[in-house]
């Protein structure tokens, strides 16, 4: 998670990227991923997903993620209701 949404993922966009989905991918696949805690974990990884791909210039793709990301969140995830303010910006929750 640290190269995904540290300090420096702003450096080399694309490969924090890459090590977002890998969290993401991971936490999805992983047998006990029912807990808060992973569940939480991927959620932030999905967006910070979302951020990168905006950074990188590919919004519509940054949409359809953010988009993902609150539909398969935990009503009880912390970054919900942000994640919905930026879904909104958007103009895709309309």
């Amino acid at each position: 998670m640290k190269l995904c949404s540290g300090p420096d993922a702003a450096k080399d966009a694309e490969q924090a990227l890459q090590a977002c989905r890998g969290v993401v991918y991971a936490v999805e696949t992983a047998p006990g991923r029912k807990t808060a805690e992973l569940e939480n974990l991927r959620s932030d990884a999905s967006l910070a997903s979302c951020r990168l791909l905006g950074s990188l210039g590919r919004t519509e793709e940054s949409a359809a993620a953010l988009a993902w990301t609150i539909e398969s969140a935990s009503a009880a995830w912390p970054g919900l209701s942000a994640a919905k303010k930026a879904l909104a910006k958007t103009g895709a929750g309309r």
